[in-house]
């Protein structure tokens, strides 16, 4: 038995073996499936463009000047916009000298001129007698000389006196300009950044006492790349320019945040281009004028000298353009094209029958998210269909599947 039982088993196990291999279905072969890359697509829709180039500044002012006394003197009164931030307007008086001196000096002239008046009369009335003097003489004496000298009819005397007498109301207008200069006045509407002066000090001819600006306009130095100026018209300065009232001045909108918060924007135009090139950045710089910077305009801030802004500056416009997203557009500038395959593509579910093709394309411009192409000089027309998905290998006329569920890749 201990020999028999050891054999039935194998044999039992080798019987049911048999049974169960030869009981069970083979399975069915099926040919491999071929997987196609699924993408995402685009439809070309062409317009016009407007295009526009950002750039950056700081707020400053259109004209800046230091105010200097003509006259030396104590400080006798101030306004009372003399203060740094005050407001001032054209020909107001901002600041008065001790005008005594000037007003002794003043006296003193004008007794010069009485003199001198005097002076000239009386040489004067003394040539007129020397002439007649030397007519009566003459018919007289018919032998004397037919011309007098000069000195006789006492010219140089006159001429003389009169000098002295101009030369005194010179002095006189030079006392009186001298008692106008103790009255420090503006030459334009304006703000008053620094005072350097104050009441009972004493100032020399030449003391610097405030530093002003004007508040008719206000400036903003853009610095713009070499590659965006096909995009704007600029006021480009030429020599000679018989009429420079022709020159392109595109509108520029300033934005500016205050107060934690973004202000509307402020309008204003491209007046002119700064005369060189920056030789380390090469970007030429467009200065821009925005007018009254400090007037009220509902809830916004005054455009501030020294405020930092975004510009905004309004280019060309681009007919027959079309704006794609940005991962379409390789770096060589080709876009690939989305083509149906001819003939049935419906097999596998519908994701077959479309291919991939290169197309050559122009760019105008490269923006964050975006590119914009140039339809007339490049390989596609409106209704094209090109791929917005990566595409890490590509082989041209490569099938592909399109991804119509409109979900995100």
């Amino acid at each position: 038995m201990k020999i028999l039982l050891p054999i039935l088993f194998l044999i039992a196990g080798g019987a049911a073996y048999v049974i169960l291999a030869n009981s069970g279905t083979k399975p069915r072969m099926r040919p491999p499936v071929r997987e196609l890359p699924t993408i995402r697509a685009a439809t070309i829709e062409s317009g016009d463009l407007r295009m526009s180039i950002r750039s950056q500044g700081t707020i400053r002012p259109r004209t800046e000047s230091t105010l200097v006394p003509q006259v030396s003197g104590v400080i006798t009164w101030v306004s009372n916009s003399w203060a740094s931030g005050g407001f001032f307007a054209e020909n107001e008086i901002l600041l008065k000298i001790d005008p005594s001196d000037y007003e002794l000096a003043l006296a003193k002239t004008e007794a010069s001129v009485a003199q001198a008046g005097l002076r000239l009369a009386r040489e004067e009335q003394e040539a007129r007698v020397a002439r007649r003097e030397w007519e009566s003489l003459l018919k007289t004496d018919p032998t004397m000389e037919r011309e007098p000298s000069p000195l006789l009819l006492r010219d140089p005397q006159v001429a003389e006196a009169r000098a002295a007498l101009n030369a005194a109301k010179a002095g006189l207008e030079k006392a009186r300009l001298d008692i106008s200069r103790t009255e420090i006045r503006a030459a334009f509407s304006g703000r008053i950044r620094d005072t350097f002066a104050d009441v009972g000090q004493f100032v020399n001819q030449g003391t610097r006492t405030a530093t002003v600006y004007a508040v008719d306009f206000a400036e903003v130095r853009l610095p713009i790349n070499d590659t965006d100026l096909g995009f704007v018209n600029l006021p480009l300065a030429y020599r000679n320019d018989t009429d420079p009232e022709t020159q392109p001045m595109p509108e520029v909108l300033l934005y500016a945040r205050f107060g934690g918060e973004e202000q509307e924007p402020w309008k204003g135009r491209i007046v002119r281009t700064e005369g060189a090139i920056d030789p380390q950045s090469r970007m030429i710089h467009a200065v821009a004028q925005i007018p009254d910077p400090y007037g009220r305009s509902g809830q916004r801030p005054p455009l501030a000298v020294g405020l930092f802004v975004k510009a905004e500056i309004r280019g060309k416009t681009f007919g027959n353009v079309a704006v794609v997203p940005r991962k379409a557009v390789r770096e060589d500038g080709r876009v690939l094209l989305v083509e149906k395959v001819p003939g049935d593509g419906a097999a596998e579910g519908g994701k077959q029958g479309f291919r991939l093709v290169s197309r050559k394309t122009r760019v105008l411009r490269r923006r964050a998210a975006e590119a914009i192409i140039d339809l007339e000089a490049s390989d596609l027309a409106e209704g094209d269909r090109i791929c917005t998905s990566v595409i890490e290998v590509f082989a041209e006329g490569m099938s592909v599947a399109l991804d119509t569920t409109g979900e995100t890749e």
